[in-house]
């Protein structure tokens, strides 16, 4: 099954939410300060995102590794490569993840301005618009023949879990939360949509059948499965583990680097894996060995010294590493 893709849409929804929850917050202590919110995530996204692409430019200009072009590296260091991967397709390299980056960063640049200046009832209808528009988006697509990444790169196509996502950080925080069981069933319900999305609407597919299904079932899922992790107290627990608060401390590298590892332990370990057989379990072992490393020197190294200055820019604290 290829439900691991399905990571993006939770990421959105999730991002969504808690920037928007963030914001609300701030507008109610006193004021949004946009000029405020866009430093604090040039801080947080920037350093490791140019780092990478600078060294991977490097990579394909010095040692003749993935050069895929200027025009590809052009439009991800201005976080447009999501529109370069919908119209050309994905790029022979390692970097392709990034598109995603590029969606969050036209997010965040409309989305502080939309919380401060329309009501609350106008924002939620702004959402619920959006969410259709994406939807239409994802028609036109279908009907004039596109193909994959076409719409699931397509800032427009991908709408739905950010809609969503807002739209839980606006319910109202004092509605009481339902038993733990129930919740629990909840979980199982977000699991069994994926599942039933994936196995019946090819995600991949750009036509009316698939994509205006899979979407948004997925899109309702990430939302299903964030509101219940809000107040399942079983469910906090394990995700205060201190080993998994940290791999969400530097989850964001953890994607940057997922591909490249990829391609690097195929490189390194491809003769020893041949040897030993069971390339299936070995392969994905080696490289997320090499992914958690990476992205823990990077981190440590220089991350977190941003995510510091990040907290002079702060009025109402996000998790950390957020």
């Amino acid at each position: 099954m290829d439900a691991g893709v399905f990571g993006v849409d939770l990421f959105f929804t999730l991002s969504s939410f808690l920037i928007t929850r963030l914001l609300l917050a701030e507008q109610a202590a006193g004021q949004i300060s946009v000029r405020n919110f866009y430093i604090r995530r040039a801080l947080r996204i920037w350093p490791l995102y140019f780092t990478f692409l600078a060294a991977s430019l490097a990579l394909a200009h010095f040692a003749h590794i993935r050069d895929i072009g200027w025009a590809y590296w052009l439009t991800f260091f201005t976080f447009t490569g999501n529109w370069a991967c919908a119209f050309w397709g994905y790029p022979s390299s390692y970097i392709f993840p990034l598109w995603s980056v590029g969606v969050e960063e036209q997010f965040y640049l409309a989305w502080p301005l939309c919380i401060k200046f329309l009501g609350r009832r106008t924002f939620v209808g702004m959402c619920a618009a959006i969410f259709t528009m994406s939807m239409a988006v994802k028609a036109g697509l279908a009907l004039s023949g596109a193909v994959h990444p076409a719409a699931w790169c397509n800032t427009f196509g991908r709408l739905e879990p950010i809609a969503l996502g807002a739209l839980l950080a606006c319910h109202k925080s004092e509605t009481l939360p339902a038993s733990e069981p129930v919740l629990w069933l909840r979980l199982l319900l977000a699991l069994v949509i994926v599942v039933i999305a994936n196995v019946f609407f090819p995600w991949n597919h750009v036509t009316l059948g698939s994509g205006l299904i899979t979407y948004p079932l997925v899109a309702l899922a990430s939302a299903v499965f964030i509101g219940t992790a809000m107040h399942s107290s079983s469910l906090r627990r394990v995700l205060s583990i201190r080993p998994l608060v940290y791999l969400g401390r530097i989850s964001y590298g953890l994607y940057v680097f997922h591909i490249g590892s990829l391609y690097l332990s195929d490189a390194m370990f491809s003769h020893m894996v041949r040897n030993w057989g069971g390339a299936t379990l070995l392969r994905p072992a080696i490289a997320f060995t090499i992914t958690i490393l990476f992205a823990v020197i990077s981190y440590e190294l220089m991350e977190k010294y941003f995510l510091r200055l990040k907290l002079r820019f702060t009025r109402i604290e996000s998790r950390p590493g957020g």
